[in-house]
């Protein structure tokens, strides 16, 4: 009988040591699967990479050459200015030369000629008394920020869409004078634009969102005829 319990014994030792290395076997097993899931997950997620910003970011500058000269709404003064712009960093405006066009290689790109274009026409619909108020440099500058950013926006709705189509006025349901009256809807002026910092989310900043950010006036003289 006393052999008989030390066997039994014996076999219930072996027993609980058996439990005991499969209990050591399954938590080996189940850490090894918790690295190397981790490894994974971590090699995944190296190889994607830093996200790239959403916001717009201040990015490169560009300076609009020559410089402005036109006529303001009194006739007899000119008015001679240098502008810069500064674009959004996650923005894929171009405004450099078009080395494509008609011009040869030193040809203005299609929206460098448009901000010409646009700023010439604000330029010249200012006034003497418009030049004394005391922020007008602020004032200008949120508005030429404006006028570059719905120029640019209405190029890139003409650009050829995924499958290399233009978009067309008929598909779109508007004529000439529609996109007239679209693009000077709602357009700033320097009597109403925004200035108070308070108010603006980027108060450093000439616009809110690009492509262009900041507008740099250079240079701004006057002179009569």
């Amino acid at each position: 009988m006393a052999e008989q319990g030390e066997k039994t014994g014996q076999a219930e030792g072996t027993e609980a040591k058996g439990k005991k290395g499969k209990g050591k076997l399954i938590i080996v097993g189940a850490l090894c699967l918790a690295l190397a899931g981790g490894g994974y997950f971590g090699m995944a997620a190296s190889k994607k990479g830093p996200e790239k910003p959403t916001g717009p970011e201040l990015g490169d500058m560009v300076e609009l050459t020559p410089e402005f000269i036109v006529n303001l709404r009194e006739r007899d003064i000119f008015l001679r200015a240098s502008i810069s712009f500064q674009l959004d960093k996650n923005s894929d405006v171009h405004l450099g030369a078009d080395g494509g066009g008609h011009g040869g290689a030193s040809a203005p790109s299609p929206e460098m000629t448009a901000l010409r274009d646009a700023i010439t026409e604000r330029l010249s619909s200012l006034s003497v008394n418009d030049l004394r108020k005391g922020d007008f440099y602020a004032r200008l500058r949120r508005v030429l920020a404006d006028d570059a950013n719905r120029v640019l926006g209405l190029l890139s709705h003409d650009k050829p869409d995924k499958e290399g189509k233009a978009e067309k006025d008929h598909e779109e349901g508007k004529g000439e004078k529609e996109e007239v009256a679209e693009h000077h809807k709602g357009k700033a002026d320097l009597t109403t634009v925004t200035v108070d910092p308070s108010k603006l989310e980027h108060p450093d900043w000439d616009s809110e969102s690009g492509p262009i950010l900041k507008v740099y006036i250079t240079s701004f003289a006057t002179q009569h005829e």
